[in-house]
Order: C-alpha cells, then sequence, then structure tokens
C-alpha cells in the first residue's frame, strides 16, 4: 500500500508551481503557497479498491469484494484456489479511500441480491456499478464493456457512464476513451 504522494502541481489562478505531499492523513485542502486558492476541487487519497467480478461457470452471480492491493492481485489469488471453476473475470473497480467501509456499504444496500454468508449477488451487472458509484463518489477506474450484440457487432455497451473522467480531480478537461473489450485505468 503507498504511503503518500508527491506531486508538482501548477495553479491554475497564478501559475505557481506547488510541491505537494498527500497521504491518508492529510486532512486540509491543499491551497497554492502564493495565492492560497485551493489546488484541486475534489480529491481523494486511494487506500484501496471494491470491485465487482464475474466467472463464465457462476452464470447470474457477481463477486463484490475489497482490497488493499492491486485487484489484478486479489483475482489472481481468488483464481488460484482449487474451488474456483474457471478464472474470474474482472469487471469494475472502484478506487477508493476507505474500501473496507464502502463494501461494507454496498453489502448493506444490496443486502436483498446477496446470496447468505458469501461475497456473491444475483444482481444485474448496470444496478451494481449505479449502486457503487453512488457510494463512492467515484466513477469506476476499470469498467470491462461487454459486446451484447451479435458476434462482432459494434453494439453499445449495457451501462454507458455518465461521468466518467480520466482523472480523480474534477475540472479535468481530459475526455475518457472506452471501447468494448478494453478498460482505461485513472492515474492517481
Amino acid at each position: 500500500m503507498i504511503e503518500g504522494i508527491h506531486i508538482l502541481l501548477k495553479c491554475s489562478h497564478c501559475g505557481v508551481d506547488n510541491r505537494l505531499y498527500l497521504s491518508s492523513s492529510t486532512r486540509s485542502k491543499p491551497v497554492c503557497g502564493s495565492c492560497k486558492r485551493d489546488l484541486f476541487a475534489k480529491y481523494s487519497i486511494v487506500q484501496g479498491y471494491v470491485y465487482v467480478l464475474s466467472n463464465p461457470k457462476m452464470s447470474g452471480l457477481l463477486k463484490i469484494g475489497h482490497t488493499t492491493r492491486l485487484v489484478e492481485e486479489r483475482v489472481a489469488e481468488l483464481n488460484s484456489a482449487t474451488g474456483v471453476p474457471a478464472p474470474f473475470c474482472i469487471e469494475a473497480y472502484f478506487a477508493t479511500a476507505t474500501p473496507q467501509e464502502h463494501e461494507a456499504k454496498v453489502y448493506r444496500v444490496l443486502a436483498q441480491y446477496k446470496l447468505k454468508d458469501k461475497e456473491f449477488f444475483e444482481i444485474d451487472l448496470d444496478h451494481v456499478i449505479s449502486e457503487i458509484e453512488m457510494i463512492t463518489g467515484w466513477p469506476p477506474d476499470f469498467l470491462h464493456f461487454h459486446r451484447t450484440g451479435a458476434e462482432g457487432s459494434d453494439s453499445k455497451p449495457s451501462y454507458e457512464p455518465s461521468s466518467i473522467s480520466s482523472s480523480k480531480v474534477e475540472g479535468s478537461d481530459s475526455k475518457p476513451s472506452y471501447r468494448k473489450d478494453e478498460y482505461k485505468r485513472s492515474v492517481h
């Protein structure tokens, strides 16, 4: 887990370069050392992820969990278990400052869809993604789009996020470039 991060950021108001150190213990909003204006409208120190997985041998079920490691590492660990009939596929994951807390809230909100004493849910992927986006306050960092039409068609994905940005800082002018069966990982 990353303890903190050093950032060099130019103030959009006065143009002065600011050196910042952000960590989980950072409580105040970073301000420009020269003009004292906020450098970020919104930011979050990533401490982990809430993820959504599917398995082709477990049709109709989604596994929702959290990790403080890379999601790919957690999935590799799950896939190495002898009781897993086929490898899990990452459907989406969300960066969060409080992964365990957000996972618990997702479990409470989606309790009616949860299998008893398991991390599996009988629920539509679009619904899960919308709920986790509302709970974490951020769009997914990774979203695996599925083809819903005929083989080789260019049909649109079933989930079309309304506000995915390529950065966790609001006000960014960059636009996402998602394509079916691919993902984009945000820079934090």
